[in-house]
């Protein structure tokens, strides 16, 4: 009796363990899905990634070879180059209608600004996803003690977004291709979608790409004035010299 009890939990173990693997496997591929395919829709740009890793058991995971394209009518292939970034959540909000992200932390992103103040692709990026907010049909929550379906309802929250070491490039700006770079600020944001009605994918969307595009304008146009009058006084100092 002793040996067929202890079949059945190690039985059961395993089959614990299996169940966990396949929730694993199916939850990378929906946040890799949904990067690619939503986020695609909502920044009307591609967007593909390499690597989504992320453990429904800890909730910590990896996203690897993030790439964000440029909209139509700009030439740089691509506006964001992110090789990694971590991400936290709690794992038993995934089945919940609120998806409890506790951070997210964007490492060393190479972002290529393309364009002048009035009229870039890091602007246009930002008011392609604001137009995707103003756009979408009021999402009905689900019942209360149903669980949302296929995703269909869900909100998320997230905690804190962190972006460091970032570096700004710099190309056919309004005086030529500059070939400039500026490191980018570190930006921190925090308690985004923390009310009882969480906030949606394009809204999340927005105001984290958003308020990154915001701020990588700044730095590149603040590189780009540097940029310019150090070349100033790079010419100055040549024609003293002569």
């Amino acid at each position: 009796m002793k040996k067929i009890i202890l079949g059945v939990a190690g039985g059961l173990v395993v089959v614990v363990i299996v169940a966990a693997l396949l929730v694993a496997m199916n939850l990378n591929r929906l946040v890799k899905a949904a990067l690619e395919t939503q986020g695609s829709k909502l920044a009307k740009v591609s967007i593909k990634v390499e690597k989504v890793n992320l453990s429904v058991l800890s909730g910590k995971g990896e996203v690897t070879g993030l790439v964000i394209g440029n909209p139509e009518g700009f030439k740089s292939p691509e506006a964001f180059r992110v090789q990694h970034a971590s991400l936290e959540i709690n794992p038993r909000s995934v089945f919940s209608d609120k998806v409890i992200i506790r951070s997210v932390v964007v490492r060393a992103p190479e972002i290529t600004l393309e364009g002048d103040l009035t009229k870039n692709n890091l602007s246009r990026i930002a008011a392609n996803l604001q137009e995707s907010v103003n756009s979408a049909p009021a999402t009905p929550s689900a019942s209360k003690g149903q669980p949302a379906q296929d995703g269909a309802g869900k909100k998320l929250q997230l905690d804190e977004f962190v972006l460091t070491d970032g570096k700004v490039n710099l190309v056919q700006t309004a005086v030529g291709k500059s070939g400039i770079s500026a490191p980018m600020p570190r930006l921190e944001l925090k308690a985004l979608g923390q009310g009882p009605e969480g906030i949606t994918a394009s809204e999340l969307a927005s105001k984290v790409l958003g308020s990154v595009c915001v701020e990588a304008v700044k730095a590149g146009l603040g590189g780009l004035t540097k940029g310019v009058m150090d070349q100033g006084v790079d010419k100055l100092k040549g024609l003293f010299k002569k």
